[in-house]
């Protein structure tokens, strides 16, 4: 299973508390596993203000201000992944928004805003308090 926790996973994070940057947080974490991070995205398609509103409510709830969505390889949350649960965790309680690329993708034409993917859409349509577009699109709204 990929980024599973291993016999480093304490000595992991005991180093990333001591680390006193965030450019130094994301510089040992692509050390530890290279391939999780894939990508630093500024806003989500306009269409979906739910994801907004999340971000923003979640934010607010660690007084910080919204930084960046944060796209990453996989979310696994069991105990086996505590290290890139901890990463996540604080990411997100400094401003970014952690997403795995299962869930979400780029806008296929200016690749700058972040929409879910189709099966996430599906699941998120059948809502009735959320407002979505009617159908899924791989563009966002900027680029139509």
């Amino acid at each position: 299973m990929k980024y599973k926790d291993n016999s480093k996973t304490h000595e992991h994070l005991e180093n990333i508390k001591k680390l006193p940057t965030l450019g130094e947080i994301y510089n040992y974490v692509n050390s530890v596993f290279p391939t999780w991070m894939i990508g630093f995205y500024d806003n989500y398609c306009p269409n979906y203000t739910y994801f907004n509103q999340n971000w923003e409510n979640i934010c607010k709830q660690n007084n910080t201000t919204k930084k960046q969505i944060l796209i990453v390889d996989d979310m696994i949350f069991d105990d086996n992944h505590t290290f890139i649960r901890t990463i996540s965790e604080i990411f997100t309680r400094l401003g970014f928004c952690v997403r795995s690329k299962q869930e979400f993708i780029l806008c296929e034409k200016c690749y700058k805003s972040v929409l879910p993917c189709k099966t996430l859409y599906d699941v998120i349509k059948i809502k009735e308090d959320l407002t979505i577009p009617n159908n899924w699109s791989n563009i966002c709204a900027n680029c139509i």
